[in-house]
């Protein structure tokens, strides 16, 4: 209806003195429809730089409308045109653009690839503006993935080109990130040293919205210092002016830190109000319908990248096959026409039928290559389920112990504090039982507390690898009531696994030490962890009342030991015998 009304308009507006008027206010009042129509003439015409063109349109539009599906879609379908027009540039540019969609979906690595891709690419184009951007980005995913080295590399080399470019407005955002990298690291001084420089360059272009991250972040890192009057002045100087400026500039990873200084600060009704609007922004980019749907389009457009180059690849490989055939074919019919026109009709025959079997033999690498991609998809699928399966259950091992140990932890801390508070005030108080009970209880649930924490997510682990970690974990089982654990590695001593192996390992270990505890009835387990050139290999034996493998049901512990085990590509093997015990050999790839 919209075209047939927009045709009518075209014919018509010749009639009419003020046409361009008209054309011009249609453009403006329905820029949608006008560039979908530019996009169809582009695709009708084989114009593919305009069709382009019109989706990258598309995708800004939506942008700015808040439709990010849409603009999703668009985005992709203007880098797909931008690649086949070998336009490097643009493919680039709007690779940069899809990393944010990326990011909200955490998939790092992808935003990993295309950044470092583009930052080749720029880099041979010697556009410093843009490999300053793209350097910002990069500290900002190695910041996500805990990345120290490598966040801190990409941060300093942002600085070190905007020392060429002198970008003002880079330089304060450049100097925030620096400060909070240094803050992280307990390098207060440096912070410092950075958030002051970030304001001056502030009050020097006049630009306020920065202030108020800027403020924050010295009342923060004067809390640090336990400077807290200081800190309550900044603080509350920030506050002013977050309630002044909506363009207000705040980080939103700081409005938690901002709550919690404020309720340090004793300013519980402020600490609530940063604590809402970091919560409700949580909520918002949490939005799951959203993500669920942006995670849709973006593995479907990476199916579709994967499709477009096999079919790439077996188009080629059809040709040459196609080609060198031909060139055959007709070099032997024109020396055979040659001889006899009789041995050329032969030969014509025989090149027909060639060409039969030829196409039958496409046919048949054409349906390999179908199934092939089929069972290539479903494999896909089955391992980017497991990944989701277990990055879902330690975020919510990480979400849970970091609520214990912070909530409850700090609240059992609190009250363990006032109990001191009284028995001081009151020097008779440690002779009444009940109250020497209660402190007992206390402590007890304190320490409860600590060891759920710890088992939900070891900071050993992070801190100080995967040996000690484990060491922590069985002297957990020390005590009358748990059996004697024997624990043995070699090979581990100077070797770092990554997190993601190590955490895994752990878990593993950590489930079969459980099964052996809470199952076997054992009075020995024996653990040894021993690692090869090209393997790790994990061994856990106990002495208990054994069960058989066949007919046992598996429950969802195993079910978690057998999923960890092929995340790690290993491989599994359980020997059982009934009041014998249970050993159980883990052999993973390294």
């Amino acid at each position: 209806m919209f075209v047939r009304f927009v045709s009518l308009v075209l014919v018509l507006l010749p009639l009419f003195s003020k046409a361009q008027l008209v054309l011009d206010s249609l453009r403006v009042l329905y820029p949608e429809q006008f560039i979908e129509q530019q996009i169809d003439e582009g695709v009708a015409n084989n114009q593919f730089d305009q069709v382009a063109d019109g989706y990258k349109a598309l995708s800004t539009i939506y942008f700015e409308q808040n439709k990010k599906e849409d603009a999703l879609k668009a985005l992709t379908k203007s880098i797909q045109y931008y690649g086949i027009l070998d336009d490097s540039l643009n493919y680039h540019q709007g690779n940069l653009i899809l990393t944010d969609f990326y990011l909200n979906s955490k998939l790092y690595k992808e935003a990993l690839e295309l950044n470092l891709k583009a930052l080749r690419f720029f880099k041979n184009k010697e556009d410093r503006k843009a490999q300053l951007s793209i350097s910002k980005k990069l500290a900002e995913i190695y910041r996500l993935q805990k990345n120290v080295p490598k966040e801190y590399e990409f941060l300093k080399n942002s600085l070190q080109l905007n020392n060429s470019i002198k970008d003002t407005l880079m330089e304060i955002q450049l100097q925030i990130q620096k400060a909070n990298w240094m803050k992280d690291h307990q390098n207060y001084e440096a912070a410092l040293d950075a958030i002051y420089l970030a304001a001056n360059h502030s009050k020097v272009i006049g630009q306020d919205s920065f202030l108020c991250e800027i403020y924050f972040q010295l009342g923060v890192i004067s809390q640090l210092y336990g400077e807290n009057q200081v800190a309550k002045k900044y603080m509350n100087r920030a506050d002013s002016l977050y309630q002044l400026h909506s363009n207000a500039y705040i980080n939103y990873s700081s409005y938690k830190e901002i709550s919690d200084a404020f309720m340090e600060l004793n300013q519980p009704k402020k600490a609530y109000a940063y604590l809402n609007t970091y919560l409700h922004q949580k909520d918002s980019l949490d939005n799951q319908n959203q993500l669920d749907a942006i995670n849709q389009l973006i593995v479907q457009y990476q199916q579709e990248q994967q499709k477009a180059a096999i079919k790439n690849l077996q188009e080629q490989k059809v040709d040459v096959q196609v080609k060198s055939k031909l060139q055959s074919n007709i070099i032997t019919s024109i020396l055979v026409g040659v001889i006899a026109i009789l041995i050329g009709l032969y030969l014509i025959i025989r090149f027909y039928q060639q060409q039969i079997s030829a196409k039958e033999t496409i046919t048949i690498q054409k349906e390999e290559i179908n199934r092939q991609r089929i069972v290539d998809l479903e494999n896909n699928l089955k391992i980017e389920t497991m990944q989701s399966m277990l990055a879902g259950q330690e975020a919510e091992r990480e979400r849970v112990a970091k609520d214990l140990h912070d909530s409850l932890g700090g609240l059992l801390s609190t009250i363990k504090l006032q109990f001191e508070s009284v028995a001081t005030k009151m020097t008779n108080l440690n002779k009444v039982k009940e109250y020497n009970k209660a402190n007992i209880m206390l402590d007890e649930a304190c320490q409860e507390v600590r060891n759920i924490s710890n088992n939900m997510q070891p900071g050993a682990l992070l801190k100080l690898g995967l040996v000690p970690a484990l060491k922590d974990l069985m002297n957990r089982f020390q005590g009358d009531h748990y059996p004697d654990i024997d624990f043995q590695h070699y090979g581990l001593e100077e070797y770092r696994l990554d997190n993601t192996t190590a955490l895994m390992l752990f878990r593993i270990i950590q489930e079969l030490l459980n099964n052996s505890i809470k199952y076997a009835k054992a009075d020995e387990i024996f653990v040894q962890l021993t690692r090869n050139e090209n393997e790790i290999i994990v061994t856990v034996e106990d002495d208990g009342i054994g069960y058989d493998p066949d007919t046992a049901k598996k429950g969802m512990g195993t079910e978690n030991i057998n999923s960890r085990v092929n995340y790690l590509k290993g491989e599994l093997n359980v020997h059982s015998i009934i009041d014998k015990g249970t050993s159980t050999m883990i052999n993973i790839p390294l």
